[in-house]
């Protein structure tokens, strides 16, 4: 009967152990999915912080494509396609600006010369 009775013990003192094995196991397997977490939610932090300070300078500077981007960070964000696209239209409206300011001059020398004098007397 003794023995019985220790043989239970035992069998109840393995159960618990067990028990205590599957919750410590479960327990480095919890922390170890923590620690990923914890390791991304700290580089989305990071990231964050530097986007918003990016932001912040964008805002604060020169820079702000709301206000009026300037071209130098057109082209940091455009393409070889689209930066040639870009320069021939800016070629083909420059030409056609430079044809509409020359027919203007010519009409004004043509109808109206005086208007073309500058008064270098004041």
């Amino acid at each position: 009967k003794q023995w019985y009775q220790r043989r239970v013990r035992v069998q109840e003192e393995i159960r618990i152990l067990n028990q205590d094995i599957e919750e410590l196991s479960a327990r480095k397997r919890s922390d170890t999915i923590i620690g990923r977490l914890q390791g991304k939610v700290d580089r989305i932090q990071e990231e964050n912080a530097h986007l918003k300070e990016m932001t912040e300078e964008m805002l604060s500077s020169d820079h702000n494509p709301a206000r009026a981007a300037p071209l130098a960070f057109e082209i940091d964000s455009a393409s070889q396609e689209e930066i040639t696209s870009a320069y021939t239209a800016m070629q083909r409206d420059y030409a056609a600006l430079r044809s509409y300011v020359d027919k203007l001059l010519m009409n004004i020398i043509a109808e109206a010369p005086h208007l073309l004098c500058v008064d270098n007397s004041s």
